[in-house]
């Protein structure tokens, strides 16, 4: 079996020669595999791996994302980034929120909101025949796209966001709107391109179960 013939066949439960692999590190983790391996790139550590999949992306092809002198750098809604330091590396920590102070729909700047046009597709299809010649399964997405909890509050705040889901708050709302609407016009361009040769798309959220009494 080839990876995909393995992902699709253990999707379908018809059995597999071993059990598919999806792998997903930070980079502090990633370094190390590679360290470990002596290793170059990624690719080279998802075959050391053995993940079975590859993924599919359009082209950012939209404004500029700025970079500030303070170390940021914007992302799509318009909020930025800072690494923060800890002692097994660094992450990507929200420094600035354009929506934190944001009470009143009309006072929100919909100039943040992005669209699916910012991408170019042209080389979807060729990605997936790529992957596909390589034996690999076709995916797109990630955990991310639509965490309408943790992707809203790196642009709102994490209180604030806890607030908006209780009291339904319009801001939120209208943002949650946006971003679902962006993320699925991603996702149908990104399906309308490969013209049937996406194996899997998905989404994701931080969300976590509970046992109720």
């Amino acid at each position: 079996m080839n990876s995909r013939e393995r992902v699709l066949s253990a999707f379908k439960r018809e059995g597999y020669d071993r059990i598919p692999v999806k792998h997903e590190g930070t980079p502090e983790i990633n370094q190390m595999i590679m360290d470990h391996f002596g290793l170059n790139n990624m690719e080279q550590l998802l075959v050391v791996v053995g993940d079975d999949f590859r993924y599919v992306d359009p082209v950012y092809i939209g404004p500029e994302l700025r970079k500030f002198e303070d170390g940021s750098v914007e992302g799509y809604w318009g909020e930025r980034y800072r690494y923060a330091e800890f002692e097994g590396g660094k992450y990507l920590e929200a420094s600035y929120l354009p929506f934190g102070n944001i009470y009143s729909v009309n006072d929100l700047d919909r100039s943040h909101f992005p669209t699916a046009d910012w991408f170019d597709y042209s080389t979807i299809k060729q990605q997936c025949q790529e992957i596909w010649k390589r034996g690999f399964a076709v995916c797109c997405g990630t955990a991310g796209d639509l965490d309408f909890i943790n992707g809203i509050a790196r642009a709102r705040g994490t209180e604030q966001v806890l607030i908006d889901l209780i009291t339904d708050d319009p801001v939120y709302l209208e943002i949650m709107d946006a971003r679902f609407q962006f993320y699925y016009d991603m996702h149908e361009r990104i399906l309308q391109a490969a013209e049937g040769l996406v194996d899997f798309t998905h989404t994701g959220e931080d969300l976590e179960p509970r046992n109720h009494r």
